[in-house]
């Protein structure tokens, strides 16, 4: 029996994914410029902008944006070029996510850092006029957010702060299926995490299989349980006894990937017997989780029981060929009792499936998405004859009702030493004769190079111009006789006359 198809590598039972928007924090002097939500790339170019008191451009140094390029550096930089144009002592920190800049002498007027293309970090690092009366302060640049971030310190993706603080409660709810289930989480001021949150959230809806995330983009995506009966939704967090809509609204999660039920796989085919009896057998496949190995079953849709290998496991290599195919209890192939209990009938039926040539795609497959399956099995039920052939050699091929061909008989050919010996009978048969000799029996194509010609009637073997040339001889042989006999009756005639 072959077994081909693709089996979906996706059919795992998968849980529902939920994820909230970014979640951020005031940047620090350490964070990198590439990794701030500023619109740069490696490889930009930062000019600083502004005039000084004569109107003249203060500077022309272009700063070049590297992979870990920090705030720190920037402003480092920075203060380093204010101090070479006669502007210092000058000093340019970070505080509160903002760079401040401080000069000792002179002023300048439109201070600023400027990105070609780059709006938003050019937005945040406009500082106006700036003189000795004190610090000009940018604008507040926020980075995304980590498992580490303090409850009290974050922010939602429009950088509005949470407005969380110590000894503050949360309360936590999420549905699992159609239960919902909540809960509360006290606000340790110096402790408490965006991962804390996250974990309440997943304990709440009793998700322990699963690990929660949060991505470098301050997302938190949580992975619900298998199945559909474990569905989440309806996830939200809210300040308890305070109508905090900036909370609220940072905590929205949408479905990312539906929760599904495992899949299960299945195909039949008919098998026979030894009398001939059709048999339908099934097979099911069902995935285990997260492996590339397969448990299948057989059984038998009429109630025929199954003695042994009637299931097993089917594994595959990453490339989808099929890596290996066994029974249970090691069988080597599929037994069934053809008959009902307690009587009989046919033999046992042992059913050996072939899966494909391992490492190859010839049978069972695995990849990402559907395909069809199909069971072949090479038996067949009774038939009756209902055509024949016959070969060259004289093999009588019989064609039966069960779509199947069988040779019946062959056609045997006879030589004799004298052949001119055999006495002739009726309708072209023959027999043995003293001077034929015995009959030497074998069969074309047997040590010979004799074929036979079935379907067609001999054609004459007569030369037809040896025969015409014969029959024009006797013409002329009857023509030359004619004359004779008219010659000889003209003389007698003469002979007569003169009697007269």
């Amino acid at each position: 029996m072959a077994l081909t198809g693709n089996l979906d590598s996706g059919s795992d039972a998968q849980g529902t994914i939920m994820q909230s928007g970014s979640f951020m924090r005031q940047a620090a002097g350490a964070d990198t410029l590439v990794n701030l939500p500023l619109g740069l790339n490696e490889g930009d170019t930062i000019s600083i902008g502004g005039q000084d008191a004569g109107g003249a451009n203060i500077s022309s140094l272009q700063i070049a944006v590297t992979a870990t390029m920090t705030l720190d550096e920037l402003a480092t930089a920075l203060a380093n070029e204010l101090d070479a144009q006669g502007f210092g002592p000058s000093t340019v920190n970070i505080t509160n996510g903002a760079m401040n800049v401080t000069i000792g002498s002179g002023s300048i007027a439109g201070l600023s850092l400027n990105v070609t293309g780059a709006g938003e970090f050019n937005s945040h690092f406009n500082f106006g006029t700036v003189d000795t009366t004190g610090p000009a302060i940018g604008g507040t640049n926020y980075a995304y957010a980590d498992a580490t971030t303090l409850a009290t310190a974050l922010y939602d993706s429009a950088g509005n702060s949470l407005g969380l603080a110590d000894g503050e409660v949360l309360d936590l709810s999420g549905s699992v299926g159609t239960t919902n289930n909540t809960t509360n989480l006290t606000i340790a001021g110096a402790t408490t995490t965006l991962n804390d949150i996250m974990n309440q959230l997943r304990f709440n809806m009793g998700i322990t299989s699963t690990a929660g995330e949060i991505n470098d983009r301050g997302q938190i995506s949580i992975t619900g349980e298998p199945g559909l009966s474990s569905a989440i939704s309806n996830i939200s967090v809210a300040e308890q006894g305070v109508d905090n809509d900036i909370l609220t609204g940072a905590f929205e999660f949408t479905a990312t990937r539906n929760a599904t039920d495992q899949q299960t796989f299945t195909m039949s085919t008919v098998t026979y017997d030894s009398l001939g009896n059709e048999h339908t057998m099934s097979f099911g496949f069902e995935k285990e989780p997260g492996l590339n190995t397969w448990r299948w079953t057989a059984s038998m849709d009429g109630g025929e029981q199954i003695t042994s290998g009637g299931s097993g496991t089917v594994s595959f290599n990453t490339d989808g060929s099929i890596n290996a195919f066994t029974y249970d209890a090691g069988a080597t192939g599929i037994t069934f009792n053809p008959n009902n209990a307690g009587t009989q009938g046919a033999d046992m039926v042992t059913v050996a499936v072939d899966y494909g040539e391992i490492g190859s795609l010839t049978g069972l497959t695995q990849f990402s998405g559907s395909g069809t399956l199909q069971a072949v099995a090479d038996g067949y039920g009774t038939g009756t004859l209902v055509d024949f052939n016959i070969d060259q050699t004289g093999t009588i091929i019989g064609v039966f009702s069960n779509d199947t061909m069988r040779t019946l008989a062959q056609i045997g050919l006879a030589t004799f030493s004298n052949p001119e010996g055999l006495t002739r009978e009726a309708n072209n048969t023959y027999t043995l004769s003293g001077n034929s000799g015995d009959a030497m029996q074998t069969f074309a194509g047997a040590d010979n190079s004799t074929t036979l010609v079935t379907g067609a009637l001999e054609t004459s073997n007569v030369d037809l111009a040896t025969e015409f040339t014969k029959l024009v001889v006797a013409q002329r042989a009857f023509q030359a006789n004619s004359r004779v006999i008219t010659t000889s009756d003209q003389v007698m005639q003469e002979l007569v006359n003169l009697v007269r």
